[in-house]
């Protein structure tokens, strides 16, 4: 398995040395590092002391590999990021992203374009962090990228069934079509889809029963005023 680390920096190092201390990098892994364009001289005199510890702890086996991003164009900084991300994403096995370094208009770019890189892969083995300044926290933020596949899976007649497995809790899937007034192959399609799409979970095989997962939560919660 290959792993791509992918971290946003500005003129401090130590967030990307904490990620790659925690990651670990082997050979045939890769750190693509993301900074402002043009490359100031703090920012480069942080990304020469990543490579140095890559290079002393990791050899020359590991390719440390930096880009600039023109963060005051945003659409142009998108059309850079995007296309790179899901190069990433289909190149290496696993990928760890972290935003705690660099400008914070980078770090949205960046963040954005990693979502919109995801839209057209189910699950993908991505880990998105964020350190908090004081070093004692590391929020993992994954679950954006998942939430961009499953707004794509959702019609207004899904939202009514998260709704309806909201109000029950847990529900059969029986149960669930009575609800709704639907046959049942074809409730069972659509929680078929919304399962793939990580918005719910069947508790058990017999009967089917469904309950929201915490995604399908936040989704509901967004689109209640539609229903």
């Amino acid at each position: 398995m290959t792993k791509a680390l992918v971290a946003t920096i500005g003129f401090d190092e130590k967030f990307i040395i904490r990620m790659i201390t925690r990651e670990g990098l082997n050979p045939g892994d890769k750190l693509f590092l993301y900074t402002l364009e043009p490359v100031g001289d703090k920012a480069l005199k942080a990304i020469r002391s990543v490579r140095d510890f890559v290079f002393k702890y990791h050899g020359r086996e590991v390719e440390v590999k930096e880009d600039t991003v023109n963060v005051y164009d945003f659409a142009d900084a998108l059309l850079k990021l995007i296309p790179a991300m899901r190069n990433i994403v289909e190149t290496y096995d696993e990928i760890v992203i972290n935003l705690s370094g660099g400008m914070r208009i980078l770090i949205i770019e960046l963040l954005l374009a990693v979502m919109l890189a995801c839209r057209s892969y189910k699950n993908p083995n991505i880990k998105i962090e964020v350190e908090t300044e004081n070093f004692e926290n590391i929020v993992d933020i994954s679950m954006l990228s998942e939430l961009i596949f499953a707004i794509d899976e959702l019609t207004r007649s899904k939202i009514k069934l998260l709704k309806t497995v909201a109000d029950a809790g847990e529900i059969p899937m029986n149960e669930l079509a009575r609800r709704m007034n639907k046959d049942l192959s074809s409730i069972s399609r659509q929680a078929q889809d919304l399962i793939y799409a990580g918005l719910l979970e069947e508790l058990s095989k017999r009967p089917n029963t469904l309950k929201l997962t915490p995604l399908g939560r936040i989704l509901l919660e967004t689109y209640s005023k539609i229903i």
